[in-house]
């Protein structure tokens, strides 16, 4: 009540009200307090056009799933944000603003000119290329426009060469990579895609361009021990499918044996956990496609020998399965998982029980009979 109170007499620093005003709309649940307040966030709005904070604070009534109050719903909040937009492009926030009526445009909010936003989103895109909400307008843009717009797509290369240590630069190298057709263009992209990876290891995007070049076609031996180096010294980073794409490329010249040693080593420790499933794959793929790889190193021979105990273990299973089935025996297994239709059941192999056959009537809640 207090701090209502202190909202309410309006004669407070602006950036300390927000500040209290968001903390109220997160703890207030009944409606016709909330409705109140949305109704002193909408005149602060209305008299603090200049602020910075009034992006975020817009953006809070936009997102109220509710109608606020006669007069004041989602359309006119909206049709308030697009008003703002003019005469605000310098200001930070106008790409979230922007991006937040081009995303309820359609049929959420049919009033909206969709067509209209994007031609608004390009021109600011060719005027304001270093502010800090450009890749989002210009994905915005170019999914909407399509490749075949080459004025956007020289705007990417031109924000590319001069955002090189931005962590959105492999977002909008990888887009235009996806869309590019064979060529001398895609090749130079490919090349640039090398080169950048090149002392910027820490990026959290470096193996977003990794992968992106072996799906590329990159199989050359320095790349590849330069992936397998990284992936072996940042275990902690868990690259799965990185490491998998790597693995299958590996060869005798370049046998990646550091990854399939952290991933053997990786599958002894987490043996319970739900990506084994995917890992198991991949490597059972290696281990049975015929390829000697006894030689390439002790992690592959340490995957070959799992491997080996593994279709061993399992062939025993099996045959106990069948004799219990010859015999008309029960078998004792573990539910693991809740499935479409049923359980997965542990029997040393996985197995199938429908939701039928759990108890004498269908079971729609079988999560009390994990374990």
């Amino acid at each position: 009540m207090d701090a209502g109170q202190w909202l309410y007499s309006r004669r407070r620093p602006p950036g300390i009200w927000v500040a209290v005003w968001e903390d109220l709309l997160a703890g207030l649940a009944h409606d016709g307090d909330r409705a109140l307040l949305l109704l002193a966030g909408a005149r602060w709005l209305r008299e603090h056009r200049e602020h910075g904070a009034w992006p975020t604070l817009w953006r809070s009534l936009v997102a109220e799933p509710k109608t606020l109050l006669p007069g004041l719903d989602r359309r006119s909040i909206l049709r308030f944000g697009l008003g703002w937009l003019d005469g605000h492009a310098h200001r930070e926030g106008w790409g979230r603003v922007w991006a937040t009526l081009f995303e309820a445009a359609g049929s959420d909010a049919p009033y909206l000119d969709r067509p209209a936003l994007a031609a608004r989103g390009r021109a600011w895109l060719e005027r304001d290329l270093n502010h800090s909400e450009w890749t989002r307008v210009w994905h915005a843009v170019f999914e909407h426009r399509g490749p075949n717009d080459t004025v956007l797509a020289d705007l990417a290369v031109e924000w590319l060469l001069a955002h090189e240590d931005d962590e959105g630069w492999a977002r909008v190298w990888q887009t235009l990579l996806n869309t590019s057709t064979p060529g001398p263009d895609r090749g130079r992209l490919v090349s640039w895609g090398r080169t950048w990876l090149t002392g910027r290891e820490r990026m959290g995007t470096w193996t977003a361009v990794v992968d992106q070049l072996l799906d590329a076609g990159i199989r050359d031996v320095p790349f590849l021990e330069t992936v397998s180096a990284w992936i072996a010294k940042h275990p902690e980073r868990r690259e799965f499918a990185v490491a998998s794409k790597l693995l299958r490329v590996a060869s005798a010249r370049c046998p990646c044996d550091e990854v399939a040693a952290w991933l053997a080593a990786w599958l002894e420790v987490h043996a319970d956990q739900t990506t084994v499933d995917e890992v198991q794959r991949l490597l059972a793929q290696l281990a049975w496609d015929g390829l000697d790889r006894s030689r390439w190193g002790p992690g592959w021979r340490a995957v070959l020998a799992r491997e080996g105990e593994r279709r061993s273990a399992e062939d025993s299973i099996w045959s106990v399965i069948s004799a219990a089935c010859e015999e008309d025996r029960v078998m004792v297994g573990k539910a693991v998982e809740v499935v479409k239709g049923g359980l997965t059941v542990d029997l040393g192999v996985p197995a199938f029980m429908p939701a039928s056959q759990i108890d004498r009537g269908v079971i729609h809640d079988r999560e009390p009979f994990l374990g």
